[in-house]
C-alpha cells in the first residue's frame, strides 16, 4: 500500500537528481514510514472529528507513540496489519472513553498499574523486525521507564481531578503498550521453544 507510493517518490527524487542512486533505499524506507504515519494520523484525525473526541485522541496518540517508540513489543508482519491493529487499539480507547463507566475506570486503573510494572521489568523488548544494540537497549530502557512513570502519574492525578481526557489516554496507552510487550515476549518464548 505505502510501499508503492514511497517507491515512486524515491525514484522521482533520484530521477530529479535530488538524491543519489546509492541513497535511494534509505529514502524509500524513510518515505514509507512517513507516509504510513501520516495516513494513520489522518485517519485518527477524521475519526476524532467525527466522534467529537479530538483532544482525547490527540493525547492518546502522543502518549502511546512516545512510550511505544522506546519500550518495544510486538510488531506486525506487514504495514497493513500494523495499521489495522493500531486503529483497533485506538477505537477501543475511544469506546471506553465514550462509555465512561465506573467499572471501566477501575479496570483501567488496575491495568495501568500492572502495565507500569510490566514495562519497568521487561522494557525494552526487542522484536525480530526491530533488533536493538546494547547502547539502544540501555537508552530505551531508561526512557521507557521514565515515560511509564510519567504516564502513571498523569493517570493517577487526572483520575483524582476527574480529567477524563488525560485519564483515559494515559492509562490506556500504558495498557496497550503492556499488551504488545506481553505478545512480543510470548513470540520470543515460542521461537525459543521451536528451535
Amino acid at each position: 500500500m505505502f510501499k508503492n507510493i514511497a517507491d515512486d517518490l524515491s525514484i522521482l527524487l533520484e530521477e530529479k537528481k535530488i538524491i543519489k542512486p546509492e541513497n535511494r533505499e534509505f529514502y524509500f524506507y524513510g518515505l514509507q514510514l512517513a507516509i504510513s504515519k501520516l495516513f494513520f494520523f489522518l485517519v485518527i484525525l477524521v475519526i476524532s472529528l467525527f466522534t467529537k473526541t479530538f483532544l482525547v485522541s490527540m493525547a492518546f496518540v502522543f502518549m502511546y507513540s512516545v512510550i511505544r517508540q522506546f519500550s518495544g513489543g510486538h510488531h506486525c508482519q506487514s504495514e497493513v496489519s500494523c495499521f489495522f491493529v493500531s486503529i483497533l487499539l485506538y477505537l477501543i480507547m475511544i469506546l471506553l472513553y465514550d462509555v465512561d463507566m465506573h467499572g471501566g475506570k477501575i479496570f483501567l486503573c488496575v491495568s495501568a498499574a500492572v502495565s507500569v510494572l510490566l514495562i519497568m521489568i521487561f522494557s525494552p523488548v526487542e522484536h525480530k523486525n526491530k533488533p536493538l544494540s546494547a547502547d539502544e537497549r540501555k537508552k530505551y530502557g531508561v526512557i521507557s521507564k521514565i515515560a511509564a512513570i510519567a504516564l502513571a502519574i498523569t493517570a493517577c492525578v487526572s483520575m483524582l481531578l476527574n480529567i477524563n481526557i488525560l485519564f483515559y489516554s494515559s492509562s490506556y496507552a500504558l495498557t496497550a503498550d503492556a499488551v504488545l510487550i506481553i505478545l512480543a515476549l510470548k513470540e520470543v518464548k515460542h521461537r525459543e521453544h521451536d528451535s
